[in-house]
Protein backbone atom coordinates (compact mmCIF):
# COMPACT_ATOMS: atom_id res chain seq x y z
CA UNK A 1 0.00 0.00 0.00
CA UNK A 2 2.71 2.48 0.97
CA UNK A 3 4.74 1.64 -2.34
CA UNK A 4 1.46 2.52 -4.08
CA UNK A 5 1.04 6.16 -2.42
CA UNK A 6 5.00 6.67 -3.71
CA UNK A 7 4.67 5.63 -6.90
CA UNK A 8 1.14 7.82 -7.08
CA UNK A 9 2.89 10.95 -5.97
CA UNK A 10 5.47 10.54 -7.91
CA UNK A 11 3.69 10.04 -10.94
CA UNK A 12 1.56 13.30 -9.81
CA UNK A 13 5.03 15.14 -9.42
CA UNK A 14 6.64 14.06 -12.36
CA UNK A 15 3.34 15.39 -14.35
CA UNK A 16 2.62 18.67 -12.62
CA UNK A 17 6.72 19.70 -13.66
CA UNK A 18 6.39 18.91 -17.11
CA UNK A 19 3.23 20.58 -17.79
CA UNK A 20 4.64 23.72 -15.51
CA UNK A 21 7.58 23.81 -17.80
CA UNK A 22 5.13 23.77 -21.06
CA UNK A 23 2.91 26.32 -19.45
CA UNK A 24 5.61 28.62 -18.92
CA UNK A 25 7.39 28.24 -22.27
CA UNK A 26 4.31 27.91 -24.22
CA UNK A 27 1.58 29.32 -22.17
CA UNK A 28 0.86 33.75 -22.21
CA UNK A 29 2.22 34.01 -26.21
CA UNK A 30 -0.19 31.06 -27.15
CA UNK A 31 -3.17 32.23 -25.28
CA UNK A 32 -2.97 36.07 -27.05
CA UNK A 33 -2.71 34.70 -30.16
CA UNK A 34 -5.35 32.19 -29.73
CA UNK A 35 -7.47 35.21 -28.23
CA UNK A 36 -7.43 36.70 -31.70
CA UNK A 37 -8.71 33.97 -33.75
CA UNK A 38 -10.97 31.74 -31.52
CA UNK A 39 -14.86 31.30 -32.73
CA UNK A 40 -16.45 30.42 -29.79
CA UNK A 41 -19.58 29.39 -31.23
CA UNK A 42 -17.96 26.02 -32.41
CA UNK A 43 -17.58 25.00 -28.44
CA UNK A 44 -21.58 23.72 -28.71
CA UNK A 45 -21.29 21.24 -31.26
CA UNK A 46 -17.96 20.27 -29.30
CA UNK A 47 -19.94 19.95 -25.95
CA UNK A 48 -22.75 18.21 -27.89
CA UNK A 49 -20.10 15.74 -29.79
CA UNK A 50 -18.27 15.31 -25.89
CA UNK A 51 -21.37 14.30 -24.63
CA UNK A 52 -22.45 11.91 -27.25
CA UNK A 53 -18.72 10.21 -27.05
CA UNK A 54 -19.70 9.25 -22.88
CA UNK A 55 -22.75 8.24 -24.19
CA UNK A 56 -22.21 5.57 -27.24
CA UNK A 57 -19.65 4.22 -24.64
CA UNK A 58 -21.98 3.70 -22.42
CA UNK A 59 -24.83 2.13 -25.37
CA UNK A 60 -21.63 -0.24 -25.71
CA UNK A 61 -21.74 -1.34 -21.96
CA UNK A 62 -24.87 -1.55 -22.21
CA UNK A 63 -25.42 -3.84 -25.06
CA UNK A 64 -22.26 -6.12 -24.17
CA UNK A 65 -24.29 -6.50 -20.28
CA UNK A 66 -27.74 -7.04 -22.49
CA UNK A 67 -25.94 -10.43 -24.33
CA UNK A 68 -25.75 -11.71 -20.95
CA UNK A 69 -29.48 -11.39 -20.02
CA UNK A 70 -28.89 -8.23 -17.77
CA UNK A 71 -30.94 -5.48 -19.23
CA UNK A 72 -29.96 -1.97 -17.30
CA UNK A 73 -31.73 1.02 -17.93
CA UNK A 74 -29.11 3.32 -19.97
CA UNK A 75 -28.88 6.47 -17.25
CA UNK A 76 -27.80 3.94 -14.91
CA UNK A 77 -24.80 2.29 -17.45
CA UNK A 78 -24.29 6.39 -18.21
CA UNK A 79 -23.88 6.94 -14.83
CA UNK A 80 -21.18 4.00 -14.03
CA UNK A 81 -19.78 4.89 -17.41
CA UNK A 82 -18.92 8.38 -15.82
CA UNK A 83 -17.98 7.42 -12.49
CA UNK A 84 -15.50 5.22 -14.01
CA UNK A 85 -14.29 7.44 -16.30
CA UNK A 86 -13.30 9.67 -13.31
CA UNK A 87 -11.67 7.26 -11.46
CA UNK A 88 -9.19 6.42 -14.19
CA UNK A 89 -8.90 10.17 -14.76
CA UNK A 90 -7.10 11.02 -11.59
CA UNK A 91 -5.05 7.34 -10.88
CA UNK A 92 -2.15 5.94 -13.03
CA UNK A 93 -3.09 3.08 -14.34
CA UNK A 94 -3.53 3.23 -17.83
CA UNK A 95 -7.21 3.88 -18.54
CA UNK A 96 -8.53 1.21 -16.30
CA UNK A 97 -8.76 2.15 -12.92
CA UNK A 98 -12.57 2.96 -13.30
CA UNK A 99 -13.82 -0.80 -14.21
CA UNK A 100 -13.66 -2.75 -10.51
CA UNK A 101 -15.87 0.23 -9.76
CA UNK A 102 -18.49 0.24 -12.36
CA UNK A 103 -18.66 -3.54 -11.75
CA UNK A 104 -19.31 -2.92 -8.17
CA UNK A 105 -21.90 -0.25 -8.63
CA UNK A 106 -24.26 -2.56 -10.98
CA UNK A 107 -23.93 -5.38 -9.05
CA UNK A 108 -25.07 -3.48 -5.89
CA UNK A 109 -27.76 -1.44 -7.89
CA UNK A 110 -29.11 -4.22 -10.68
CA UNK A 111 -27.76 -7.34 -9.18
CA UNK A 112 -25.48 -8.34 -11.80
CA UNK A 113 -23.61 -10.87 -10.95
CA UNK A 114 -19.88 -9.91 -10.34
CA UNK A 115 -18.69 -12.47 -12.29
CA UNK A 116 -20.81 -11.20 -15.20
CA UNK A 117 -20.20 -7.60 -14.12
CA UNK A 118 -16.95 -8.36 -14.55
CA UNK A 119 -16.57 -9.98 -17.78
CA UNK A 120 -18.60 -7.12 -19.21
CA UNK A 121 -16.55 -4.52 -18.57
CA UNK A 122 -13.12 -6.27 -19.37
CA UNK A 123 -14.87 -7.28 -23.19
CA UNK A 124 -16.13 -3.50 -22.87
CA UNK A 125 -12.21 -2.26 -22.14
CA UNK A 126 -11.06 -4.81 -25.18
CA UNK A 127 -13.20 -3.35 -28.19
CA UNK A 128 -12.09 -0.08 -26.86
CA UNK A 129 -8.37 -1.06 -26.95
CA UNK A 130 -8.82 -2.68 -30.07
CA UNK A 131 -10.57 0.57 -31.81
CA UNK A 132 -7.83 2.33 -30.31
CA UNK A 133 -5.39 0.16 -31.87
CA UNK A 134 -6.95 0.65 -35.51
CA UNK A 135 -6.92 4.27 -34.77
CA UNK A 136 -3.24 4.15 -33.33
CA UNK A 137 -2.06 2.35 -36.61
CA UNK A 138 -3.54 4.48 -39.12
CA UNK A 139 -2.21 7.53 -37.33
CA UNK A 140 0.99 5.84 -37.38
CA UNK A 141 1.25 5.24 -41.13
CA UNK A 142 -0.14 8.62 -41.59
CA UNK A 143 3.23 9.75 -39.59
CA UNK A 144 5.29 8.29 -42.20
CA UNK A 145 3.77 11.29 -44.58
CA UNK A 146 4.98 13.94 -42.36
CA UNK A 147 8.55 15.40 -43.31
CA UNK A 148 10.60 15.95 -40.30
CA UNK A 149 9.27 12.59 -37.96
CA UNK A 150 12.98 11.56 -36.61
CA UNK A 151 13.58 7.50 -37.04
CA UNK A 152 13.33 7.24 -33.11
CA UNK A 153 10.13 8.58 -33.11
CA UNK A 154 8.65 6.22 -35.52
CA UNK A 155 10.21 3.91 -33.97
CA UNK A 156 8.72 4.09 -30.12
CA UNK A 157 5.10 4.87 -32.01
CA UNK A 158 5.53 1.41 -33.88
CA UNK A 159 7.10 -0.18 -30.95
CA UNK A 160 4.19 0.94 -28.41
CA UNK A 161 1.52 -0.55 -31.50
CA UNK A 162 3.52 -4.29 -31.89
CA UNK A 163 3.37 -4.66 -27.42
CA UNK A 164 -0.28 -3.52 -28.04
CA UNK A 165 -1.13 -6.22 -30.41
CA UNK A 166 0.43 -9.18 -28.93
CA UNK A 167 -1.52 -8.06 -25.33
CA UNK A 168 -4.22 -7.96 -27.16
CA UNK A 169 -3.76 -10.90 -29.14
CA UNK A 170 -2.73 -13.33 -26.34
CA UNK A 171 -5.72 -12.27 -24.54
CA UNK A 172 -7.79 -13.39 -26.90
CA UNK A 173 -6.24 -16.46 -28.13
CA UNK A 174 -5.95 -18.00 -24.31
CA UNK A 175 -9.16 -16.46 -23.69
CA UNK A 176 -10.77 -19.20 -26.99
CA UNK A 177 -8.53 -21.66 -25.55
CA UNK A 178 -10.04 -21.69 -22.29
CA UNK A 179 -6.36 -21.17 -20.93
CA UNK A 180 -7.41 -17.63 -19.01
CA UNK A 181 -5.11 -14.97 -19.86
CA UNK A 182 -5.21 -13.29 -15.72
CA UNK A 183 -5.28 -16.54 -14.51
CA UNK A 184 -1.86 -17.14 -16.41
CA UNK A 185 -0.59 -13.92 -15.51
CA UNK A 186 -1.54 -14.59 -11.62
CA UNK A 187 0.16 -17.91 -11.96
CA UNK A 188 3.11 -16.30 -13.73
CA UNK A 189 4.12 -13.12 -11.02
CA UNK A 190 3.05 -16.04 -7.95
CA UNK A 191 0.22 -14.17 -6.86
CA UNK A 192 -1.01 -17.20 -5.23
CA UNK A 193 1.23 -17.07 -2.61
CA UNK A 194 -0.85 -13.95 -1.20
CA UNK A 195 -4.06 -14.20 0.46
CA UNK A 196 -5.86 -11.64 -1.11
CA UNK A 197 -5.07 -12.89 -4.36
CA UNK A 198 -5.75 -16.21 -3.70
CA UNK A 199 -9.32 -15.44 -2.62
CA UNK A 200 -9.84 -13.43 -5.69
CA UNK A 201 -8.69 -16.17 -7.90
CA UNK A 202 -12.45 -17.89 -8.42
CA UNK A 203 -13.89 -14.68 -9.57
CA UNK A 204 -11.11 -14.06 -12.17
CA UNK A 205 -11.84 -17.98 -13.31
CA UNK A 206 -15.38 -16.92 -13.40
CA UNK A 207 -15.42 -13.56 -15.32
CA UNK A 208 -12.39 -16.01 -17.80
CA UNK A 209 -15.15 -18.32 -18.50
CA UNK A 210 -17.68 -15.62 -19.11
CA UNK A 211 -15.60 -13.80 -21.45
CA UNK A 212 -15.29 -17.07 -23.56
CA UNK A 213 -18.73 -17.66 -23.65
CA UNK A 214 -18.90 -14.52 -25.29
CA UNK A 215 -15.86 -14.65 -27.80
CA UNK A 216 -16.77 -18.19 -28.85
CA UNK A 217 -21.09 -17.98 -28.62
CA UNK A 218 -21.70 -14.16 -29.50
CA UNK A 219 -19.43 -13.36 -32.70
CA UNK A 220 -22.12 -11.51 -34.06
CA UNK A 221 -22.38 -9.62 -30.64
CA UNK A 222 -18.79 -8.76 -30.24
CA UNK A 223 -18.77 -7.09 -33.88
CA UNK A 224 -21.75 -4.97 -33.20
CA UNK A 225 -20.16 -3.94 -30.06
CA UNK A 226 -16.59 -2.83 -31.59
CA UNK A 227 -18.84 -1.11 -34.09
CA UNK A 228 -20.30 1.07 -31.55
CA UNK A 229 -16.83 2.04 -30.25
CA UNK A 230 -16.30 3.05 -34.23
CA UNK A 231 -19.00 5.03 -33.56
CA UNK A 232 -17.17 6.82 -30.44
CA UNK A 233 -13.86 7.19 -32.89
CA UNK A 234 -16.15 9.41 -35.32
CA UNK A 235 -17.84 11.53 -32.56
CA UNK A 236 -14.32 11.96 -31.22
CA UNK A 237 -12.88 13.27 -34.40
CA UNK A 238 -15.68 15.59 -34.89
CA UNK A 239 -15.30 16.52 -30.78
CA UNK A 240 -11.93 17.38 -32.09
CA UNK A 241 -12.77 18.67 -35.17
CA UNK A 242 -15.45 21.74 -33.82
CA UNK A 243 -12.77 22.52 -31.03
CA UNK A 244 -10.11 23.07 -33.42
CA UNK A 245 -12.67 25.36 -35.32
CA UNK A 246 -13.48 27.04 -32.42
CA UNK A 247 -9.63 27.99 -32.47
CA UNK A 248 -9.48 29.31 -35.45
CA UNK A 249 -8.00 26.12 -36.98
CA UNK A 250 -9.82 24.11 -40.14
CA UNK A 251 -8.45 20.63 -39.28
CA UNK A 252 -7.79 17.88 -42.00
CA UNK A 253 -8.66 14.37 -40.84
CA UNK A 254 -4.99 13.28 -41.08
CA UNK A 255 -4.36 16.30 -37.87
CA UNK A 256 -7.81 15.33 -36.32
CA UNK A 257 -6.20 11.26 -36.30
CA UNK A 258 -2.78 12.33 -35.28
CA UNK A 259 -4.20 14.50 -32.15
CA UNK A 260 -6.49 11.42 -31.63
CA UNK A 261 -3.31 9.17 -30.90
CA UNK A 262 -1.56 11.98 -29.29
CA UNK A 263 -4.40 11.66 -26.39
CA UNK A 264 -4.83 8.06 -26.66
CA UNK A 265 -1.08 7.19 -26.09
CA UNK A 266 -0.82 9.83 -23.17
CA UNK A 267 -3.22 8.53 -20.86
CA UNK A 268 -1.66 5.39 -21.31
CA UNK A 269 1.58 7.01 -19.40
CA UNK A 270 1.36 5.86 -15.42
CA UNK A 271 0.88 9.38 -14.80
CA UNK A 272 -2.39 10.71 -13.68
CA UNK A 273 -4.98 12.06 -16.33
CA UNK A 274 -1.09 12.04 -18.46
CA UNK A 275 -1.02 15.54 -16.70
CA UNK A 276 2.22 16.98 -18.51
CA UNK A 277 2.32 13.79 -21.38
CA UNK A 278 -0.57 15.12 -22.86
CA UNK A 279 0.20 18.93 -23.16
CA UNK A 280 3.97 18.26 -24.64
CA UNK A 281 2.47 15.64 -27.10
CA UNK A 282 -0.08 17.93 -28.44
CA UNK A 283 2.22 21.29 -28.35
CA UNK A 284 4.91 18.81 -30.56
CA UNK A 285 2.28 17.49 -32.82
CA UNK A 286 1.27 20.87 -33.87
CA UNK A 287 4.69 22.19 -34.17
CA UNK A 288 5.19 19.08 -36.16
CA UNK A 289 2.62 20.21 -38.27
CA UNK A 290 3.82 23.46 -39.12
CA UNK A 291 1.11 25.17 -36.68
CA UNK A 292 1.83 26.99 -33.92
CA UNK A 293 2.87 24.69 -30.96
CA UNK A 294 1.20 27.12 -28.63
CA UNK A 295 -2.33 25.90 -31.09
CA UNK A 296 -1.44 22.45 -29.52
CA UNK A 297 -1.00 23.58 -25.76
CA UNK A 298 -4.38 25.56 -25.78
CA UNK A 299 -6.31 22.84 -27.43
CA UNK A 300 -4.91 19.94 -25.05
CA UNK A 301 -5.56 22.30 -22.28
CA UNK A 302 -10.10 22.61 -23.40
CA UNK A 303 -9.85 19.19 -23.64
CA UNK A 304 -7.88 18.70 -19.94
CA UNK A 305 -11.11 21.23 -18.81
CA UNK A 306 -13.82 18.76 -20.38
CA UNK A 307 -12.53 16.01 -18.91
CA UNK A 308 -11.95 17.53 -15.78
CA UNK A 309 -16.16 18.70 -16.05
CA UNK A 310 -16.65 15.01 -16.43
CA UNK A 311 -14.78 13.87 -13.82
CA UNK A 312 -16.19 16.30 -11.29
CA UNK A 313 -19.26 14.91 -12.31
CA UNK A 314 -18.42 11.29 -11.86
CA UNK A 315 -17.43 11.69 -8.18
CA UNK A 316 -20.67 13.41 -7.65
CA UNK A 317 -22.24 10.46 -8.92
CA UNK A 318 -19.72 7.88 -6.82
CA UNK A 319 -20.59 10.05 -3.64
CA UNK A 320 -24.06 9.84 -4.08
CA UNK A 321 -23.72 5.90 -4.42
CA UNK A 322 -21.57 5.38 -1.71
CA UNK A 323 -23.86 7.74 0.83
CA UNK A 324 -26.92 5.45 -0.13
CA UNK A 325 -24.79 2.41 0.40
CA UNK A 326 -24.00 3.71 3.83
CA UNK A 327 -27.56 4.48 4.92
CA UNK A 328 -28.64 0.86 3.87
CA UNK A 329 -26.22 -0.68 5.94
CA UNK A 330 -27.29 2.29 8.58
CA UNK A 331 -31.18 0.62 8.01
CA UNK A 332 -30.19 -2.41 7.81
CA UNK A 333 -28.14 -2.39 11.14
CA UNK A 334 -31.06 -0.76 12.85
CA UNK A 335 -33.20 -3.85 11.69
CA UNK A 336 -31.49 -5.97 13.28
CA UNK A 337 -31.15 -4.91 16.45
CA UNK A 338 -35.03 -3.77 16.82
CA UNK A 339 -35.58 -7.50 15.75
CA UNK A 340 -33.20 -9.31 18.52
Amino acid sequence: MKQKKVTTIVSWIVGIIIFAVILRFLGAGALSSIYEQAQPVYLIPYAICAFLVVSFLAVKLKYILKTYKHKIPFPSVLRYTVAGFAVSHVTPSARIGGEPLKTYMMHKEHNVPLKVGGSSVVIDKFTELLGALIVTVVGFFLLFLIPGVSTNTRFILFGIIIFVFFVLFFIYYWTINGKGPFTTLFNLLRFYKFKRFKKSLKLVKGIEERMKEFFTHHKKEFFISFSIYGVVVVFGLLEFYFLLLALGVKASLMELILAHVVLGISSFIPVPAGLGFQEAGHSGLFALLRKASGLGLVFSLIIRIRNLIVTGIGFIIITNFSSREIMKKYYKNSNNLKTK
